[in-house]
C-alpha cells in the first residue's frame, strides 16, 4: 500500500493560541492572524499553503498594529 501525500508529509502544528475571536474590521483570528477559512480548513491545507498562512501571520501583524496606531493617532488629534 501507498501513503498518500498528505501522510508523507512533515507535520506543520496549528498555529492557534486559544484566542478565538475574529476581528470584524480585519477578519484576522486576534490570536493566530489566520482567515476563517484557513482556520476551518487548517487540517486539509497542503504543506506549502500552511507554511504561507504562517509566513502571512507577520504582514497581517503588521497591518493590525498600523491600523491601530493610526486610529490611535486620529483620535488625538479631534
Amino acid at each position: 500500500m501507498s501513503q498518500s501525500s498528505a501522510d508523507s508529509s512533515p507535520a506543520i502544528e496549528s498555529p492557534c493560541v486559544r484566542v478565538c475571536r475574529i476581528d470584524p474590521t480585519d477578519g484576522f483570528c486576534n490570536g493566530c492572524f489566520r482567515t476563517r477559512d484557513e482556520i476551518r480548513g487548517w487540517f486539509g491545507l497542503s504543506v506549502d499553503d500552511k507554511l504561507a498562512a504562517i509566513a502571512a501571520k507577520r504582514d497581517r501583524l503588521a497591518q493590525r498594529i498600523a491600523r491601530q496606531e493610526a486610529e490611535r493617532e486620529a483620535g488625538q488629534t479631534e
